[in-house]
């Protein structure tokens, strides 16, 4: 009986074990935490106080830069995109969420700390012509041009 005792108390702290472990690798992968209006943008130093255009990405080596722009992001993600393990921007509902599963969206109805016109969404806005949604893979793109 004491060693079924000791056995499950062992399972139980394996458990525990198991489970904290995988929550911190977790926490490693993922975006972080942006301390609004304390926390500099990685490409231009500017403070990043507005979550609806800001957006960051974690390197190889567990490095994250965060970005008070789209248009700091894709810059600075340009230049290091071999070394990129994940990349996310705020949307439109306030959670971070991955540079490809958005829709992104230029206009002239808002302007990034930057100056940049665009804005990441999870379902696009109404548009014409002007100001299409385009994906992550167009805004490289059209950064290019810029």
């Amino acid at each position: 009986m004491h060693f079924a005792i000791r056995n499950s108390q062992f399972a139980i702290w394996m458990l525990v074990g198991l489970v904290a472990g995988s929550l911190a690798c977790g926490s490693t992968s993922g975006p972080v935490d942006i301390q609004w209006g304390a926390e500099t943008c990685d490409h231009c130093r500017m403070l990043i106080t507005d979550p609806q255009f800001a957006g960051q990405y974690r390197l190889d080596d567990g490095t994250v830069r965060k970005f008070d722009d789209i248009v700091c992001l894709v810059r600075s993600y340009r230049r290091e995109a071999a070394r990129v393990v994940g990349a996310w921007v705020m949307d439109e509902t306030g959670r971070w969420t991955p540079v490809q599963e958005v829709w992104y969206v230029r206009s002239d109805r808002w302007q990034g700390p930057m100056g940049g016109p665009w804005r990441a969404f999870r379902t696009p806005p109404g548009s014409d012509n002007s100001n299409r949604p385009v994906r992550w893979e167009d805004l490289i793109e059209e950064a290019v041009r810029q």
